[in-house]
């Protein structure tokens, strides 16, 4: 029998886009009221996802649980497929590396199976499972949470209890996913009847300071709990529009066509263009092919996961056949779409893992579009001389050109009015009219003034046009300009406007190769040459575009807000 809807399906999904549409904030202090905790997964809050629990704010919450008691970890929301709970004694478990007391590097340890008594237990079938390798249950749990979503969810609620020993000698360990690394959290014991106690477990420290052990969580947070900022929230993504992901992709039409410029579709093609940037990698000599493999299929399943996401955040059922076709309808589209982020995460994590553990094999390596143009390829033997000439053929690729739009309004009030926090909604009603991402508005108050810039890498002077334009008609009066820089919170009044300008830079052009092209149409090669040059330039030095807005407002104090964009 298939999975019901009513199971896992539409309940899974809500859990899925729970929090999906504010700021979630990681590791709240929360002392649950109750032993029986729900656990639901939110899609948003990292690459990776977040545990959230029921009654606490934000993901991944640090709990407050009293030794002595047990608890359960309830896993029954559909949510949970793919995410089976781990506790630990040092953050991670078997996703981080810990060094015994022989200094030998190996995974972290992590509860149950304790001598005096396992910590933990887990329940498959509501049946607590002892007879497993592990002897508590989760070698039997966790391979579970890889069968279909259909098996997985007409199966009796999956749960696991805690109980950290009355007399425990700790006051702090860790719950995490068993199958993705990064979603860890801290929980706080209280209540020991212990004389003495130290943060980490001392017996399960190895050769590790508790400074050391301790600093492995906040490792994981700063590297894998990031903010997400305001413009991934729109999306459903989670750093698709940070400034190192951008590459100069004004001039790729990844869509296109009428109905290309909806919310959906301005974050897939950012999206896409992040997969255009992180795919281009360079090879270094000698290095492993599944190493190339690897750096290629990484961004392009990150590409698979944060496209579900955005669906996820967008669509509805006026998307699907009505009326309801089964495997075909929205409830089927969300199936597929927390098996491509489930499954291909899972896959990322381990394509990295390989990466890290063969750095010989692996090799160093950079990005394309961040690196030196490349040595000129060889003539290849499966091409013309005159085509593989006209590759290598970069010097002759058009200069790259700046295009720079810059704009003034003069607004009522004080300086000290307007903080990062007022600047920032301010800075997204220009960059989403301009289509670029907040990161590319830059805002600093001053003792007279409030400078808002903003620079967009484009290939193409129209793009700029388009821009200029859009700006042009949000500042078309006083009324209209204070309209559209206005936010519920701070409404402004522009007293004064300076008409948007485009500037245009030219760079010098580079030096003209003296080999000729003769494969186009006969002629002298200009458009064969015109084509390839223009696709090697763009490729290796990208052709930049600058849109900047200067807003001057009326006031004394000084504030920033800031965001820059790297292209």
């Amino acid at each position: 029998m298939g999975l019901t809807r009513s199971s896992c399906l539409i309940g899974g999904v809500a859990s899925l886009m729970s929090g999906a549409s504010a700021v979630s904030v990681t590791g709240t202090a929360c002392t649950p009221t109750a032993t029986t905790l729900k656990m639901k997964w939110n899609a948003y809050a990292s690459e990776w996802g977040a545990y959230t629990i029921d009654g606490c704010t934000g993901v991944n919450p640090k709990l407050s649980l009293v030794a002595g008691t047990e608890y359960t970890f309830d896993q029954s929301d559909a949510s949970n497929w793919y995410h089976p709970v781990g506790f630990a004694y040092i953050a991670g478990g078997a996703h981080t590396s810990c060094k015994d007391t022989n200094g030998v590097a190996g995974e972290c340890p992590e509860l149950g199976g304790e001598a005096s008594g396992t910590t933990i237990q887990y329940y498959v079938g509501g049946v607590a499972v002892t007879s497993d390798e592990s002897g508590f249950g989760l070698d039997a749990y966790e391979p579970l949470f890889f069968n279909s979503q259909g098996w997985w969810g007409e199966q009796t609620a999956f749960k696991v209890t805690l109980t950290i020993p009355a007399d425990a000698s700790y006051t702090r360990i860790y719950y995490f996913c068993h199958i993705h690394a990064g979603m860890s959290a801290e929980i706080e014991v209280t209540g020991s009847s212990a004389a003495t106690k130290t943060v980490i477990a001392a017996a399960h420290l190895g050769s590790m300071t508790q400074t050391t052990a301790q600093a492995i969580y906040t490792g994981i947070v700063t590297a894998e709990q990031k903010a997400v900022n305001a413009y991934d929230q729109q999306c459903g993504t989670h750093k698709t529009f940070a400034s190192s992901t951008h590459s100069v992709c004004t001039n790729s039409h990844f869509l296109c066509g009428a109905g290309s410029h909806g919310e959906f579709e301005k974050c897939l093609k950012a999206i896409d263009c992040q997969m255009h940037h992180d795919m281009a990698v360079n090879v270094p000599t000698g290095s492993s092919k599944f190493a190339t493999f690897a750096r290629q299929m990484i961004p392009h399943h990150q590409n698979a996961v944060a496209m579900a996401k955005t669906l996820a955040k967008h669509h509805g059922v006026s998307d699907y056949p009505a009326p309801i076709v089964e495997d075909q309808d929205m409830a089927w589209a969300n199936t597929l779409i927390r098996n491509i982020i489930n499954a291909q995460n899972f896959q990322i994590q381990g394509m990295l893992g390989w990466l890290e553990a063969n750095p010989a094999l692996a090799g160093a390596t950079t990005h394309c579009y961040n690196a030196p143009p490349p040595p000129p390829p060889p003539n290849s033997p499966s091409l013309p001389p005159s085509t593989a000439m006209a590759v290598a053929s970069s010097p002759n690729a058009p200069p790259p050109a700046a295009y720079t739009v810059k704009m003034a309004v003069t607004i009522a009030g004080a300086v000290s009015d307007f903080t990062p926090a007022v600047l920032t909604p301010i800075r997204q009603k220009v960059a989403d009219e301009a289509a670029v991402p907040l990161d590319a508005v830059e805002a600093t108050a001053t003792a007279g003034s409030v400078k808002i810039d903003f620079t967009v890498s484009m290939q193409s002077e129209a793009a700029a046009n388009t821009a200029l334009a859009a700006i042009t008609a949000k500042l078309a009066d006083k009324t209209v300009a204070s309209t559209f820089l206005s936010t519920t919170a701070n409404p402004v009044t522009v007293e004064e406007i300076v008409a948007p300008t485009k500037l245009v830079l030219v760079s010098p052009s580079p030096p003209t190769s003296p080999a000729a092209i003769t494969t186009d149409d006969g002629s002298d090669g200009l458009g064969a040459g015109a084509a390839v040059g223009i696709a090697v330039g763009c490729a290796v030095a990208g052709l930049l575009v600058g849109v900047g807005i200067t807003m001057i407002l009326k006031g004394k104090q000084a504030a920033s807000a800031k965001g820059g964009v790297a292209v």
